[in-house]
């Protein structure tokens, strides 16, 4: 009996012991943190982040975007008749803070105002209007050659003023005469700037002199180094 009783006290000394001496050692070491399992788990987020997160990825690709359309463009408007003409379109534009180069080109320019008359669709009309202008009074004019043609020359006038007077001289009779731009070669006048959108400008708040439509047309940008303001 003593026997066991002696065993046991000396089993629980040596444990007692074993914790003494080892236990130190499986303790965490100082300034160290414990290991947390949701620190090596991904973090997660709620469905209203993720959307603020993909729409904040979406407007960086859309400033991307937007700064690649506003790109300088480099165009260029006319064609002018004259310098005059070119230099009036130039101020309007050096208003609104265009830096503008001018060049001079080929192309067409009024010759003049052109009062005619188109009768009908073949020759023979025309020499029926050339018999009824000659029974009432009118003898200046003359039928424009050509086996197909069926117009009727009444001048060209250098004057706008006075192509109008002779077309009203000519309604007055009964006739139905028109006012045409008579073109010819010569050199015209175009203005050379960049902008962002060809939509800020409006052709047609513009007039060339010649009669011919205002264009706004595109060019290389090697052609054409001037900057907008």
């Amino acid at each position: 009996m003593k026997v066991t009783i002696y065993s046991l006290l000396l089993i629980n000394l040596g444990v007692l012991a074993w914790f003494s001496w080892f236990a130190d050692e499986n303790e965490p070491p100082t300034g160290t943190s414990e290991f947390s399992i949701e620190e090596s788990l991904p973090q997660l987020m709620l469905a209203s982040e993720v959307d603020s997160a993909s729409d904040a990825g979406s407007a960086n690709r859309g400033n991307m975007v937007t700064a690649v359309a506003q790109e300088l463009l480099c165009v260029s408007l006319g064609p002018f008749q004259d310098d005059p003409h070119a230099a009036v379109a130039a101020a309007r534009l050096s208003q609104r803070g265009y830096a503008l180069s001018q060049r001079a080109a080929d192309g067409q320019i009024r010759a003049g105002f052109w009062v005619n008359i188109v009768a009908g669709t073949m020759r023979d009309d025309a020499e029926d209007m050339a018999d009824r202008l000659r029974d009432r009074g009118v003898s200046d004019f003359y039928i424009v050659p050509g086996d197909d043609s069926n117009v009727i020359s009444l001048g060209v006038y250098s004057g706008q003023e006075r192509a109008q007077r002779r077309h009203d001289e000519l309604a007055a009779l009964g006739f139905a005469p028109v006012i045409d731009d008579r073109l010819q070669g010569g050199t015209v006048q175009w203005l050379d700037f960049s902008m962002l959108d060809p939509a800020m400008i409006n052709p047609t708040d513009f007039t060339t002199g010649s009669g011919l439509p205002v264009e706004l047309i595109s060019l290389p940008c090697a052609d054409n180094d001037a900057a907008s303001g």
